[in-house]
């Protein structure tokens, strides 16, 4: 009897792993799922830790390699459903752009606002459509420092009725 030895995985039987494997994605996985990203797992896998092949028990290396190939084509569509699940895509609505906020609304925010510099972050926030590191260069500061003026302000503006400058 001799010992089992790792196939050595030639291009033919790679050829015969990728159409076995792509046969089950197809079959087995849901759709969101696309058969060569299987292909791709399966076949690092393989060449990972090569199946153990055993002459002495009278198999076919292409039998093996199937065997192997559908049993992990069965892991991944189980884990893909099991993500699928987890984690659910969400409609997110389109938001309107700071940039429609009408000059008389402007105005009437800007009331609230007491520094004239925090004034121009709001402008330049509503004028850059959100954008953080457009403001930040614009201003000469960090992001850091523009995330953590609006939070001072978000309180007040809230407070006065508006809502707080928030990219979705």
């Amino acid at each position: 009897m001799s010992d089992p030895e790792p196939l050595q995985l030639s291009d033919e039987l790679l050829a015969i792993a990728r159409k076995t494997t792509l046969i089950a994605a197809r079959k087995r996985c849901p759709k969101s799922v696309d058969p060569e990203d299987v292909w791709q797992s399966v076949c690092l896998d393989l060449i990972r830790t090569p199946p153990e092949y055993d002459p002495s028990r009278k198999a076919s290396k292409v039998t093996l390699l199937k065997l192997i190939c559908s049993r992990a084509v069965s892991k991944y569509a189980a884990k893909a459903k099991r993500d699928a699940s987890r984690f659910k895509q969400v409609q997110v609505p389109e938001r309107e752009s700071l940039s429609d906020i009408q000059p008389s609304e402007s105005i009437d925010m800007f009331q609230y606002i007491e520094s004239d510099e925090t004034r121009r972050l709001c402008q330049l926030m509503m004028d850059c459509d959100c954008n953080m590191s457009e403001v930040a260069r614009r201003m000469g500061i960090s992001e850091g420092s523009v995330r953590s003026r609006l939070k001072l302000l978000a309180p007040r503006l809230k407070a006065a009725g508006f809502k707080p400058f928030k990219k979705e």
